[in-house]
């Protein structure tokens, strides 16, 4: 039976993937992902991608077969079907984290809410190197997101906690035991060994993955680019800081990032002073 959902509120790309696998490494939780993505499960109109587990594909031993029945709470069927009392979801979507919050309230279960922010400009540096949008419609909608954020958990009443990425990034054993305090679970140090444990989420940062794919020896799962795979390998499955905005980022879009966001972004801006490694 389910005890506690843990739920990520806060702009995407701001490592909730990272902190997803190692969370879903603990003996008592398991990371389900973006588990909105759930709604895809077995819907050939959507792409692999959007429906399969990032790491088996439609072979997976927890989704493939994964059918909720209606009215069912997704997290609660979740947790029975793979034993654990602890779930993990980094969906970030301001509707599904409501809804859920419900639920575990009618099924009297914990839910733990964590809004986990980041410099605007690596977040907003991520999307640009991503591509698919213009930067002033990438810098609004991190604006808007983080404005629907601080207000979900402001009116949040239970237990909720915010975690800097940068921190989580420099101090990853003392911000992992914090977390594991907050939630009520002991603190296990080879949970930050996070590559070293089998995973099934949906969606979720290809990069990061990649580093569990290859620890596993199955990185061709993940098609990364040339730079993405280049960097990655280098920097290997030790947590540390990226800071590849401050390199990447044009003078020219980090004006507009302050102009069109910069208030927002103004107790989240990381100080440049400080060293990229603790």
């Amino acid at each position: 039976m389910i005890e506690k959902v843990v739920l990520m509120c806060g702009a995407g790309h701001s490592g909730s993937t990272l902190l997803g696998l190692v969370l879903g490494s603990h003996s008592q939780a398991f990371y389900g992902g973006e588990m909105k993505k759930t709604n895809f499960l077995h819907n050939p109109k959507y792409p692999p991608r959007k429906r399969f587990c990032k790491f088996c594909g439609p072979d997976c031993p927890v989704w493939s077969d994964f059918r909720p029945g209606p009215g069912a709470w997704t997290h609660a069927e979740l947790a029975r079907k793979v034993g654990l009392p602890v779930v993990v979801d980094s969906s970030k979507d301001l509707d599904w984290i409501n809804e859920h919050l419900g639920h575990a309230e009618k099924a009297g279960a914990r839910a733990y809410l964590i809004y986990l922010q980041r410099d605007g400009r690596a977040v907003f540096n991520s999307r640009v190197r991503k591509g698919g949008k213009a930067p002033e419609r990438l810098a609004l909608d991190w604006k808007e997101k983080i404005l629907q954020s601080n207000q979900l958990f402001e009116a949040y009443q239970g237990p909720k906690l915010r975690l800097r990425y940068e921190h989580f990034a420099l101090q990853p054993h003392l911000t992992v035991e914090r977390l594991c305090q907050f939630i009520g679970i002991p603190f296990e140090p080879a949970m930050l060994e996070f590559a070293s444990f089998d995973h099934h989420p949906l969606g979720g940062n290809a990069g990061t993955q990649y580093l569990v794919a290859r620890a596993q020896e199955s990185p061709a799962r993940f098609s990364l680019s040339k730079e993405r795979k280049e960097y990655y390998d280098k920097n290997g499955s030790q947590i540390r800081l990226d800071l590849r905005w401050r390199e990447e980022l044009s003078p020219e879009l980090l004006a507009l990032f302050q102009s069109l966001a910069g208030a927002e972004n103004q107790e989240l801006a990381w100080d440049e002073d400080l060293p990229a490694q603790p």
